[in-house]
């Protein structure tokens, strides 16, 4: 992010060419990065793994992590949990007509690499998943926690 011209000069967010997707959070990470790079702690590098992302459209779209595709070719093995939850009583609740998940585990560590969704409840509930991927925690310690409920968060042990 630093120019390599003008030491002075660092580039974040959309204006940058970084790896990170041009979206809001990925802007504050880099700014994070750049301030502290600016003032001394040099060693510390832009983390881009899990970073979410919001459609906010009616039904919304998130995600976080690799895709199916980029799992399917990677060394690890992995499962693809996929599920049409427009079923499940919080959709039904809701009257929503469409709810899916697909959550991507490495089978051998049980660590979430990526979550895809679709819903309502879909822009709260991928942080979730983001903090998963972002901290290498597993599906055993996702399942373990107690949720509020009747929230789509409360749904996520049965989605893994």
């Amino acid at each position: 992010m630093q120019s390599k011209s003008n030491p002075h000069v660092y580039a974040i967010g959309d204006v940058a060419a970084t790896p990170g997707a041009p979206l809001t959070p990925v802007g504050q990470l880099e700014a994070n990065i750049a301030y502290k790079h600016i003032t001394g702690e040099k060693s510390k590098k832009a983390d881009y793994t899990g970073v979410p992302s919001v459609v906010f459209t009616t039904p919304m779209l998130a995600s976080a992590g690799i895709s199916a595709d980029e799992a399917e070719k990677m060394d690890t093995d992995v499962d693809i949990h996929e599920r049409d939850i427009s079923d499940w009583f919080t959709y039904k609740h809701m009257n929503s007509d469409f709810a899916a998940v697909k959550i991507i585990e490495d089978k051998q560590t049980g660590k979430i690499l990526g979550a895809h969704m679709l819903g309502d409840g879909a822009d709260e509930m991928i942080n979730v998943f983001a903090m998963a991927i972002q901290l290498q925690l597993t599906t055993n310690q996702l399942k373990s926690v107690t949720y509020a409920f009747p929230t789509a968060i409360s749904d996520i042990g049965s989605m893994i």
